[in-house]
């Protein structure tokens, strides 16, 4: 089998813990998104966190959008906007993310029906590109 070369640096070190610790490649993601989300909130404002997050959460991983909806939801390192907290807390609902569901349900009896609607436009656009 030919030797396959990382993509980046988070592929490096991503094979590398899986390698070490016999962990899945997706809970893999899910540790190194939750040690990108607290470098996101105790260091100063850097776009390759929030890159890493998104990066992830666009492959599908629950962690990852968990983080990224809270982000959202509160402006952390991104604008806040009700509407991206909600698709993201989602995406990470439908996952099996209990915590997304309840912080989804809270935001989503926040909102109005113009920005709900538009999430769940958001949603629907999102799971077509990924092919889910």
């Amino acid at each position: 089998m030919e030797a396959r070369t990382p993509n980046s640096t988070s592929d490096a070190v991503g094979e590398t813990i899986v390698a070490r610790l016999g962990i899945t490649t997706q809970r893999c993601h899910s540790l190194i998104a939750g040690l990108i989300f607290c470098a996101a909130v105790i260091f100063p404002a850097n776009a390759d966190v929030v890159n890493g997050i998104k990066a992830l959460a666009e492959k599908g991983d629950a962690v990852s959008q968990y983080h990224l909806g809270y982000m959202y939801e509160y402006g952390r390192r991104v604008p806040k906007d009700p509407v991206l907290a909600y698709m993201w807390y989602s995406l990470a609902a439908a996952r099996g993310h209990r915590e997304a569901r309840t912080k989804g349900a809270i935001l989503g009896g926040k909102m109005s029906i113009e920005e709900f609607n538009e999430a769940q436009r958001l949603i629907k656009e999102w799971e077509a590109k990924a092919g889910r």
